[in-house]
């Protein structure tokens, strides 16, 4: 159900960015078209503004998928297309004096004329403004969707464990290992958690040999005695 809503919800901000950016597109077209239409020229850097316009307008409506950028770069080419066919239209009914009636009902002859206006440096910019369109929402989109907190390890809630102190007194000490802090160095490890030491064990010097074995050379009574240079705990 979370995932669910969690689409619903980067959908109702895909929708509103897709439609800002084809607004975006719509108006820009007009403004290209004027422009073409007073300078007689189709000036190459109107083409990248239209990225830049569509991009900024799309990023503005906190779009949540990669969806958005690539439909800000195909409504900016869009953009410039329907711009240069509008500036046609403008040149046909204002400068050769053309009704916008006639006009529109012989769109065969403004197709006609449209690639050789647009032309292959003309298409060339038009995918550079596309990719500028892109790149803008893209780094809107990033900048506005919050990183989501980490999620806790539910399986283990209260963190790593942790081993319990030696309880000094009882027991050996590993060869080669030192005891932690809680023994008494030269004295042995406690026994195992939870368990209780034999009765032959005396605290402080270990415990004593299994039932039934001869204890080795140097053994004073229940417990392996210390060393002979180390007096035994008091």
């Amino acid at each position: 159900m979370a995932f669910y809503a969690g689409d619903q919800q980067r959908q109702r901000g895909d929708v509103p960015a897709v439609l800002t950016g084809f607004a975006a597109a719509v108006v820009g077209a007009f403004g290209y078209a004027l422009i073409a239409y007073l300078s007689k020229h189709q000036f190459e850097i109107v083409a990248v503004l239209m990225g830049v316009l569509v991009g900024w307008a799309a990023g503005w409506a906190r779009p949540a998928s990669m969806a958005v950028p690539i439909a800000s770069a195909i409504l900016t080419v869009f953009g410039c297309a329907f711009g240069s066919f509008l500036a046609l239209i403008f040149v046909a009914v204002g400068k050769l004096g053309y009704s916008l009636g006639w006009v529109t009902s012989h769109l065969n002859i403004v197709l006609h004329a449209y690639p050789h206006t647009v032309g292959g440096l003309g298409i060339f910019f038009w995918l550079i403004a596309g990719f500028v369109g892109f790149r803008i929402t893209n780094s809107r989109m990033r900048h506005r969707v919050p990183v989501p907190a980490p999620v806790p390890d539910r399986a283990n809630p209260a963190g790593p464990a942790t081993t319990p102190p030696a309880q000094p007194g009882y027991g050996w000490s590993p060869q080669g290992q030192t005891p932690p802090p809680p023994a008494q160095a030269g004295y042995g490890w406690g026994p195992p958690q939870g368990q209780t030491p034999p009765p032959s064990a005396q605290p402080g010097y270990g415990w004593g040999p299994p039932q039934g074995q001869t204890p080795p050379p140097g053994y004073d009574g229940p417990g392996f005695a210390m060393p002979g240079n180390e007096p035994p705990p008091s």
